[in-house]
């Protein structure tokens, strides 16, 4: 869910945001007694959820609190250890062999899943400990480079990202599992264009970042229904190239070969472009389909992108936290950075590992 600038505002009293709110509102004295029963209680250190349920708090102010007055807790389990176990619970679920807690692949960091036979690793990213309070730009990227080194895709699952996502548990069966539902083959589908609304319904159904607007819409039908999408507009970022891919996706449990490919032919074949650009995001995909269909990479992995988000795990874009439109709606001011202003209202930033940027240029088709 994305808050409202007004709704923002309003929160900034009486819902503890900073560091000087959670000191008013629980005292150092009081919290460590209770921290205490807590510990004594279970027989073992706390996590972060034994004391968001002691002080009816969210996990993220708990440990905020731990950190403040440097009381020790345990920091592998949590909100966050519970959406590792959900997806454990998937994989069992398709008869998929994996491990946990990895050190010995790109040692001495350690993956949180890894499935040996598919070569995919699935890590679980609590959106505190891995924001920047904690963790540099680059954290996350880095991770993904070792893991390409060693010819392993890494999933990287973010805490704010996985309530009531069925798109990325439909990533990771995808990722893991080879029993589709159907498997097609590209070249004996119809190809058609296809209208906005459809383009719309179908991308917000099954694209993990939903729908955005595009001018031309391409699918893939199977028994008259829309089985994949793809669509193109106006580059976003950079205006050397004539069209970009803006999304592209095929509905959940269906393997089609050569879907990519055939999508990206037929639109050449149509509107005879110069120069197509598109983006993979690193922190979930490889580009490899790109690659397989005529595409380049174009340089290294850009540069990690961030959202930001607050104890309720709300989440904000960077488009939406510029600092114009934080001092426009009075979040701040003129003299703040935008890190200064995002922080005061409660907020930590997190970074992904950046996209793969792929090109394709009317010269460098394979025919």
């Amino acid at each position: 869910m994305i808050e409202r600038y007004g709704d923002i505002a309003s929160k900034r009293i009486g819902n503890p945001r900073r560091i000087s709110d959670i000191q008013s509102l629980i005292d150092k004295q009081q919290f460590i007694e209770r921290y205490n029963k807590v510990k004594n209680s279970i027989g073992r250190l706390p996590n972060s959820l034994d004391l968001a349920n002691e002080f009816d708090i969210t996990t993220p102010i708990a440990l905020k609190y731990a950190h403040m007055y440097n009381l020790d807790i345990d920091t592998d389990t949590g909100n966050y250890s519970k959406i590792e176990e959900e997806i454990c619970e998937i994989l069992e679920s398709h008869n998929i062999n994996y491990r946990k807690h990895v050190r010995n692949i790109i040692y001495p960091k350690e993956l949180d899943i890894y499935i040996p036979e598919r070569k995919v690793a699935i890590e679980v990213n609590g959106s505190y400990w891995h924001s920047t309070l904690h963790v540099d730009k680059y954290y996350h990227q880095n991770k993904t480079l070792d893991c390409i080194k060693n010819n392993i895709r890494l999933i990287h699952i973010f805490e704010h990202e996985w309530n009531n996502n069925e798109k990325l548990k439909e990533l990771i069966i995808s990722a893991v599992d080879n029993n589709y539902k159907l498997k097609l083959r590209a070249n004996k589908l119809q190809i058609k264009n296809i209208s906005d609304r459809d383009t719309e319904e179908f991308i917000n159904k099954y694209h993990i970042q939903g729908y955005i607007s595009s001018k031309i819409n391409l699918g893939l039908i199977y028994n008259n229904e829309i089985v994949a999408v793809m669509t193109f507009g106006n580059p976003r970022f950079d205006k050397n190239y004539e069209y970009e891919i803006l999304r592209f996706c095929v509905k959940p449990c269906y393997q089609i070969y050569g879907a990519t490919s055939k999508l990206i032919k037929a639109f050449i074949n149509k509107y005879n472009p110069v120069s197509i650009i598109t983006y993979s995001d690193a922190s979930k995909f490889t580009g490899n389909a790109y690659i397989k269909s005529g595409f380049k990479l174009n340089g290294k992995l850009t540069e990690p992108s961030y959202v930001w988000v607050n104890s309720q795990l709300n989440v904000l874009s960077r488009y939406q936290t510029q600092k114009h439109i934080l001092v426009k709606n009075n979040l701040g001011n003129i003299e703040q950075t935008e890190d200064d202003i995002m922080s005061n209202l409660g907020y930590y930033k997190v970074y992904n590992s950046g996209n793969f940027k792929l090109e394709w240029k009317e010269n460098k088709i394979n025919e």
